[in-house]
């Protein structure tokens, strides 16, 4: 066995009893990443904005005022310029976004509140008339029935009451330090500015420590994984965005009762690919009712809404939005939010995508290569 052979055998060891330790000691591998996470705040925080307006910065910069790097002045001031109109452009969509969303999402909360304890009198009314009529006693299961569906109200309703102020609490403690955020919003601006010098000495450095031909293959691996990731994160917000927006014309020409909250859940949960849309369609169907429970047939003309709206998103929007870049089959992507989603909660079941998509990319790569060099052709 030569040496090659050893060294690639220990790697495989190694990565194994790595994945592991994990794997046994989930609650610990969360604390750590939360930890360092925790260290690096405004540099974590200034990475994701950085990586966020890295298209809009790049396009403003390249195809809107035409970068050329010729070193004239003029030129010089078109990187600084383009920065200016991203985070103009960033900031002040969520600010409009807020102003329009978040009121309308809460007066749509406060009149959905009331209107199920009405809807559920309305209903237990019904039903005692109907059985005195039919000259019928309780029965011992609508008691259970009663309890359970008392039960599902209360959590239904804590958690719509809860729902706007667990969102601001979000937002405020992301944003609870002043100091951070300005630190981050400076380490984006660097990051922006200088991703070309930072990406250059990265990769003097890699050429530096390990051979050309391994040197050359981790340049290719961080070009694939940044390729899934900016593709998949982009896109999927756009999609969202896209979905909500649509969503809310759709129940606007229907006439369904709480537009603004349902689109608002319907875009959010479409950023979870696959399962995404339909777990949004289980409390918007929810809400639907509520708003008139004498009228089921309203939910079902709404579930028929959601799946035509999803099969334009699946067969139009999603392939032109997020296009190839995914390149994932449908088990390995449920399977990357099932270990994504146990790993890290809802991060890592919208993380998972990519990082499944880029180890999915590369392992092909590497085992086209390898049947290459055997010379082996397997249909």
């Amino acid at each position: 066995m030569n040496k090659n052979r050893v060294k690639e055998n220990l790697i495989v060891v190694v990565v194994g009893i790595i994945v592991l330790l994990v794997l046994s000691n989930l609650a610990t591998f969360r604390g750590a990443v939360a930890f360092v996470v925790g260290v690096f705040i405004p540099v974590t925080y200034g990475f994701i904005i950085a990586y966020i307006l890295r298209g809009p910065f790049n396009f403003l910069r390249d195809k809107a005022l035409r970068y050329k790097g010729d070193g004239t002045y003029f030129d010089k001031l078109k990187p600084v310029l383009a920065l200016l109109l991203s985070y103009t452009l960033f900031i002040g969509f969520v600010v409009v976004l807020l102003m329009i969303v978040v009121p309308q999402i809460w007066e749509s909360i406060n009149t959905l509140v009331p209107e199920i304890q009405k809807q559920y009198i309305i209903a237990e009314e019904y039903v005692e008339q109907l059985l005195i009529e039919l000259n019928l006693t309780v029965p011992e299961i609508w008691v259970q029935i009663e309890a359970t569906w008392q039960q599902l109200l209360g959590i239904v309703t804590g958690w719509l009451s809860s729902l706007i102020p667990s969102l601001m609490n979000w937002i405020f403690s992301i944003t609870s330090s002043v100091i951070n955020m300005v630190i981050a919003l400076v380490f984006s601006v660097y990051f922006l500015l200088g991703k070309e010098t930072l990406g250059r000495q990265v990769k003097q450095v890699t050429y530096a420590i390990f051979r050309e031909k391994t040197a050359t293959y981790l340049v290719h691996v961080k070009t694939v994984v940044d390729k899934a990731f900016s593709g998949f994160i982009a896109g999927q917000l756009l999609e969202s965005c896209i979905v909500g927006f649509l969503c809310s014309i759709g129940m606007t020409i229907f006439n369904f009762p709480y537009v603004m909250l349902v689109s608002v859940i319907i875009g959010v949960t479409n950023i979870v690919p696959m399962v995404g849309p339909w777990i949004g369609t289980i409390p918007a169907s929810f809400i639907i009712l509520m708003a008139d429970i004498t009228d089921p047939m309203k939910v079902v003309w709404f579930i028929l809404f959601i799946v035509v709206l999803q099969q334009l998103e699946s067969n139009l929007i999603y392939p032109r939005v997020v296009g190839s870049s995914l390149g994932l089959p449908g088990f390995w992507v449920m399977f990357a939010i099932t270990i994504g989603g146990n790993l890290l909660g809802l991060i890592g079941i919208i993380l998972g995508v990519p990082s499944a998509a880029a180890i999915y990319k590369l392992s092909r790569e590497a085992t086209y290569n390898r049947l290459k060099a055997k010379q082996l052709k397997i249909e």
